[in-house]
């Protein structure tokens, strides 16, 4: 079995087979050449720490790792290998080009707290979960699996929370004072926030929501880590959005670590909540909540208006296909949010449309038929969408569904087995793939799906489309070719 083998972390990695015909060879850190290994007869791969001649009496252990079985071939083109829990190392197969890649490990409980101060939120990745409490409601409303709470969402990785709430009115148990008496001497109702999908309730109060924060960023693994909270108002034809407002404020204040307004001397308690509308770096919102406040129209109830409701977009376009953007104090914040897909045809242009929003050169708005990337001189084939500089925060949503010809779930997922031609890929394994494609440029020639409309005919089970050298033509965006990312990807990391 021949298949190539990519170290992308920065020390040297050793490699054995368990057949004899095959010696042990080092792969070296951050390259990007292919090394093949043709008649590989064994099933797996030992993986351990290069050591030179100094450290030859050091014990080092070897990690096993086990090649994907025809089995495996069902799903998505790429999978995550089964290493040992204490393996330093993640390792990735990516079928189509039949290679290993080797990422080092990270400990995703904390992994904030590894960078520095000085970084701009808008200069990281932040991964997040689209209505990451829509816990119940399957197949239409369901987005997250109950074995997955928030608290496990954390220590994933996830670091940015999409919320949406509704006020749910709480009736007085009967009494002496109201068990008798007429509409009109009965009680007002009080109201609390519960999340909810739409229409259809998730049954977590908001005070759970805010309980779990306070834990995580209390505790030794989130003490330095920030998690973004969008927050955003599911019953606004029932409850007026000042009341929702005023809702939100009063339990995020009476929650553990909540923010007080400014007393009679002049001072305020912000406790865990960042609460300015500008895009913060990362040493000042270590430990906090970054409100994220898709909710507040101009901010009534709260102390300093809009200005003292977290990151606060005062447009937010429905489901627009060519995405948006917004201006924050110097940032340009591109948003990406078409969810309302026609079809599961549309899967696997809702797939490239979100992360064309992440590469930092790509015109924006999106013009149809795409255009090129720009030149230097700010020029793109003709697309009149502005590039912005360095201070821009890009924003994919990579949720969407339409009832009943998309269902959210198969969206997310795929359906069938698409290794065996028999399904396609969901948007999750689609992303992934182009994750891929961005630390090894040679895999894009493998699977490139350049079209911004759904393929009219499939090359294989992943949904790669039949394509020639990819360049520019007639104001049509096409990727670069492989060669030309390759020495990209070189020369950045020289």
């Amino acid at each position: 079995m021949a298949f190539s083998l990519y170290n992308l972390t920065d020390t040297p990695i050793e490699a054995s087979s368990s057949s004899h015909d095959v010696a042990a060879f080092v792969l070296h850190p951050r390259k990007p050449t292919t090394l093949k290994l043709p008649r590989f007869h064994g099933r797996h791969v030992n993986l351990q720490n290069a050591v030179d001649g100094a450290a030859l009496n050091q014990e080092v252990k070897t990690f096993r790792v086990s090649l994907p079985g025809h089995w495996e071939k069902r799903g998505a083109s790429w999978i995550d290998l089964k290493v040992a829990a204490d393996c330093p190392w993640r390792v990735y197969w990516f079928r189509p080009a039949k290679s290993m890649v080797v990422l080092s490990k990270r400990n995703m409980a904390s992994y904030l707290s590894e960078l520095p101060d000085t970084l701009s939120l808008a200069a990281l990745v932040l991964p997040g979960t689209h209505d990451s409490m829509a816990f119940y409601g399957w197949p239409i409303s369901q987005c997250q699996s109950r074995s997955t709470p928030l608290s496990t969402q954390f220590l994933d990785g996830v670091r940015v929370l999409d919320v949406r709430l509704a006020a749910i009115p709480i009736l007085p148990p009967p009494g002496p004072e109201t068990g008798g008496g007429s509409p009109q001497t009965l009680p007002l109702p009080q109201f609390k926030l519960v999340t909810y999908h739409g229409i259809y309730p998730e049954h977590t109060p908001f005070t759970t929501v805010l309980s779990s924060l306070h834990t995580y960023l209390t505790s030794p693994a989130g003490a330095r880590e920030t998690i973004v909270m969008s927050l955003k108002q599911e019953d606004f034809t029932i409850t007026p959005p000042t009341t929702f407002s005023r809702l939100v404020k009063e339990e995020i204040m009476n929650s553990p670590g909540g923010f007080k307004d400014t007393n009679e001397k002049g001072e305020r308690d912000l406790g865990m909540w960042y609460l300015q509308n500008r895009v913060p770096n990362l040493g000042e919102v270590r430990g906090k909540v970054v409100l994220f406040s898709r909710f507040g129209v101009n901010g009534e109830e709260w102390e300093g208006g809009w200005e003292g409701l977290g990151i606060h977009p005062l447009h937010w376009p429905n489901s627009e296909k060519k995405g948006f953007v917004w201006h924050l104090k110097g940032t340009a914040i591109r948003t990406h949010d078409w969810y309302a897909i026609p079809s599961l045809l549309a899967i696997p242009e809702k797939s490239m449309l979100s992360t064309l929003v992440l590469k930092p050169n790509m015109p924006f708005p999106l013009t149809f038929p795409l255009t090129p990337e720009p030149s230097s001189n700010g020029e793109g084939g003709g697309n009149r969408a502005r590039v912005y500089g360095p201070e821009t925060l890009n924003i994919a949503y990579l949720s969407a569904a339409t009832v009943p010809l998309a269902l959210p779930s198969i969206v997310a997922t795929g359906w069938g087995f698409p290794g065996w031609k028999m399904g396609f890929e969901g948007v999750n394994a689609r992303v992934g793939r182009w994750l891929m494609e961005q630390l090894v440029p040679d895999f894009e020639s493998f699977s490139p799906i350049e079209s911004a409309a759904a393929p009219k005919s499939v090359e294989n089970g992943y949904g790669a489309v039949k394509q020639g050298r990819s360049q520019y033509k007639q104001g049509v965006y096409m990727k670069d070719s492989a060669d030309e990312k390759r020495a990209a990807w070189s020369s950045q990391r020289n």
